[in-house]
């Protein structure tokens, strides 16, 4: 398991309850940390083991709980979505920034073993006071295939205008996705893991996230080096974790 985080806290994941039949509630992090908070995930055909398949992440109203988001959600009732996975995210925080700044940490993580990219990944916002500047800001556009804000689909940062009825097409699932990873660096996720070259050897004005590896380790002995640098900053986090599963 590759798992890519933005700030030096190790990403703890554990199960807090688990009904049958029923959403299941984790928790990122913990306790102090900035991506500290519980989420509810969902599978319609309450099968929670299979990974490919696609994702719509949700978060409601301002300071909307989880429970409630899942229960506003009308998303799962649809027939199309029977397979999808829902992760109903808390709305946190009073601005744009609180609000959105863990989502992609938490897509990376949950989507760990993709072998595909973003093709579908998808993010549902019912939160007026999010605009399209805070999606692009976010790169989030660039994290989800598309990003559905109140009626308005944005895709690759653009705004379509397309009305909420058509949600079903801007979520379609791709099963061609399943095949192979995507050659288009652009659909790619989750590190901010930075050769240290020459030509990068000064603090970035910008890094750009992006998935470098997909599917199971090819080898098992090998040397990884490189430098792990703050996104906005740039600067080097010294105590960053890197966690390889088995």
């Amino acid at each position: 398991m590759k798992l890519y985080i933005k700030y030096p806290t190790l990403i703890v994941f554990f199960i807090l309850s688990l009904k049958a039949n029923a959403q299941k509630e984790f928790a990122i992090n913990s306790p102090g940390s900035i991506c500290d908070f519980h989420f509810l995930c969902y599978a319609p055909n309450s099968n929670y083991i299979n990974t490919k398949r696609p994702y719509i992440f949700v978060i409601g109203k301002p300071g909307e709980a989880t429970q409630d988001t899942y229960a506003q959600d009308s998303l799962k009732d649809i027939a199309q979505f029977y397979n999808y996975m829902f992760v109903y995210i808390p709305n946190l925080g009073k601005d744009a920034t609180q609000k959105l700044n863990c989502i992609e940490s938490l897509a990376s993580l949950l989507t760990y073993n993709y072998t595909y990219g973003n093709n579908n990944l998808f993010f549902q916002i019912r939160d007026k006071e999010i605009t399209e500047t805070d999606i692009n800001t976010f790169a989030l556009n660039k994290v989800f295939k598309s990003v559905r804000l109140n009626n308005i689909i944005i895709t690759d940062s653009v705004s379509s205008g397309t009305p909420s009825q058509n949600v079903t097409q801007a979520f379609v699932e791709s099963i061609a996705a399943y095949d192979e990873a995507s050659e288009d660096e652009e659909d790619k996720f989750g590190t901010f893991y930075q050769e240290e070259t020459n030509e990068s050897a000064n603090a970035p004005e910008d890094i750009k996230s992006q998935k470098v590896y997909f599917g199971p380790p090819e080898a098992f002995k090998y040397t990884l080096t490189g430098l792990i640098r703050d996104r906005s900053t740039g600067e080097a986090l010294p105590f960053a974790n890197i966690m390889v599963k088995g």
